[in-house]
């Protein structure tokens, strides 16, 4: 395998970031490598450079790339497509995992909630909001949580969607941003929603007049 050739899955722990756009989510991270295919040969300590909405330092990811070199900086793995957030599965580190993510919810907020809904909080809440009632949050704080928890999720389910209609991955902020949870159904109901999503043309979303990104 040629790690410049072919992506390979690998997994990282966010060290620094180091650069983010934030309309684009486009970062520039300094990572830990936590696990490599056994024939690749890297540092442990490499830049990642690639679309991820949102990273905190002490994120986990599982994501594919390619070795990449800039000729002042060296070598670099390019993510190939939207990496994927590895939940924690310790008590301590779930509690930092939800304290990071969501503003205004301190330690004491997200012990709360990992002692009443366990390890498998995140799918919890991603599945219904209410299920933080019972952990003392009122119902718009709950929508709020599930919101900032589950962000990155729902993101990353997006820009897969979107490169498999050959749409831009860079124009996916636009239509999360408009559309919401909801985006990837209200997009194969009626692809064409795109256009009433404020400067967005089908040229913008990389396919000029052919029409052809939801097809």
């Amino acid at each position: 395998m040629d790690p410049q050739t072919t992506p390979f899955d690998f997994q990282f722990e966010v060290k620094k970031i180091i650069y983010t756009n934030p309309k684009t989510k486009y970062m520039i991270l300094l990572t830990r490598i936590t696990k490599l295919p056994k024939e690749i040969n890297l540092p442990r300590e490499m830049i990642v450079r690639g679309t991820i909405p949102v990273a905190y330092i002490k994120d986990v990811f599982k994501a594919k790339g390619v070795v990449k070199t800039h000729n002042i900086y060296g070598h670099y793995i390019k993510l190939t497509e939207t990496p994927e957030t590895i939940l924690p599965q310790m008590e301590g580190a779930l509690v930092e995992f939800i304290r990071r993510r969501v503003k205004g919810v301190g330690v004491k907020k997200a012990q709360a909630i990992v002692k009443t809904l366990g390890l498998n909080a995140i799918t919890k809440i991603d599945q219904d909001y209410n299920v933080l009632l019972a952990c003392g949050f009122k119902e718009e704080q709950a929508k709020r949580i599930q919101e900032e928890l589950t962000y990155h999720k729902k993101f990353e389910e997006l820009t897969h969607f979107l490169q498999s209609i050959q749409i831009e991955v860079d124009v996916a902020m636009d239509i999360y941003r408009e559309l919401k949870h909801g985006s990837i159904s209200k997009l194969r109901s009626n692809p064409y929603v795109i256009s009433n999503i404020g400067k967005l043309t089908w040229s913008s979303c990389g396919h000029g007049s052919r029409g052809r990104a939801c097809a």
